[in-house]
């Protein structure tokens, strides 16, 4: 597994929507994320998929190759989306995989339907990314009264620990490429139907793989977003009085 290097002041950051742009009604959110990280000290670079009057930025291969251009440009050391959206999966096979294994490795942010983007871009070329807030997340507050569960996150060793991809990706047979245990994570932004709880959905989709399935983490779409690095190892403790995720970056 290979680590993108520690961000530092000055590094440039890419931003570009593999999904979903930003319409004009929310620009000035994205304003808002874009300067706060500037105030950080980082230069952001923000492409032109940004589009948001469709559902879709850019079509497929435009998304693909300005996604391309960041990941192998060596003076952009992380990429981030404004958010996730529908159809990044799209982009899977326009993607240069020798070329992106080829290169220096930058760190890609994103949850939602980046994880698409990110699972099997560490899973194909050993790069770790981080399942983590997007752009439009930005600035970032910790909500009190709202961490119940997974509070604790430190670096030490432990033992392998990856996410579970999104079911499309088993449906492909990426089942291969994963170890045990794994972490699904969803919300309650989406109700469940009269026949079937999210928890009954979720049990039915991957029931079978007969790994441990651990639900409701805060790590997307509800707050704090907890950053889980894909392809990092740590140790997963979830009791009925103790959960804990540890990882270690090496």
């Amino acid at each position: 597994m290979r680590y993108p290097a520690p961000l530092r002041p000055g590094d440039r950051i890419g931003v570009t929507a593999p999904s979903a742009g930003v319409d004009d009604g929310l620009r000035a959110r994205l304003d808002v994320a874009i300067r706060t990280v500037e105030a950080r000290g980082y230069e952001v670079v923000v492409g032109s998929c940004m589009d948001g009057a469709g559902h879709v930025s850019a079509p497929a291969a435009e998304r693909a190759r300005e996604l391309m251009d960041l990941l192998t440009d060596p003076t952009v050391k992380a990429v981030v989306p404004p958010w996730g959206g529908q159809t990044a999966i799209d982009l899977l096979p326009l993607l240069d995989w020798d070329a992106l294994r080829a290169a220096e490795p930058t760190w890609v942010v994103g949850f939602s339907d980046m994880s698409t983007i990110i699972t099997p871009l560490t899973l194909l070329t050993g790069v770790a990314t981080v399942h983590g807030n997007n752009l439009m997340d930005t600035p970032y507050r910790a909500p009190e009264g709202l961490l119940t569960w997974l509070d604790i996150v430190t670096m030490a060793p432990g033992t392998t620990f990856t996410q579970v991809p999104p079911n499309r990706h088993r449906a492909q047979g990426w089942d291969d490429y994963r170890t045990a245990p794994e972490v699904n994570e969803f919300t309650l932004d989406a109700p469940g139907t009269a026949g079937l709880t999210q928890h009954e959905a979720v049990l039915d989709a991957l029931g079978g793989l007969g790994v441990p399935i651990v639900a409701d983490v805060e790590c997307g779409h509800v707050p704090p977003y907890l950053p889980i690095v894909n392809g990092a190892r740590g140790r997963l403790v979830c009791t009925a009085d103790r959960n804990e995720l540890t990882q270690t970056l090496g």
